[in-house]
């Protein structure tokens, strides 16, 4: 299929949908296909955890990439990115 619609459907619906779908702590949370706010998006997954740096500043590390991703070693690098953003160290 086209990226196109999916570049799209990110750009206008993802940024707010992360915003009131994201989880409150660092576990990662899995979204699949449906799960995403577009039809669009129905052959993909993302893998999302906040993170707060310095200066209370919050933002989102995230994985967007194919339905069938490797689940087992996208989570928890993941987890990792947003422990390290957020100045905590957590093995892997």
């Amino acid at each position: 299929g086209s990226l196109a619609p999916v570049l799209a459907s990110m750009s206008g619906s993802l940024l707010p949908f992360l915003f009131r779908q994201a989880p409150a702590d660092l576990d990662p949370r899995v979204f699949i296909g449906e799960d995403l706010p577009s039809a669009d998006m129905s052959e993909c997954a993302l893998v999302v955890a906040p993170f707060e740096g310095e200066g209370h500043a919050k933002g989102f590390i995230a994985v967007f990439g194919p339905r069938r991703m490797s689940y087992g070693r996208v989570i928890p690098l993941v987890r990792h990115a947003a422990s390290m953003l957020s100045g905590r160290s957590e093995s892997i």
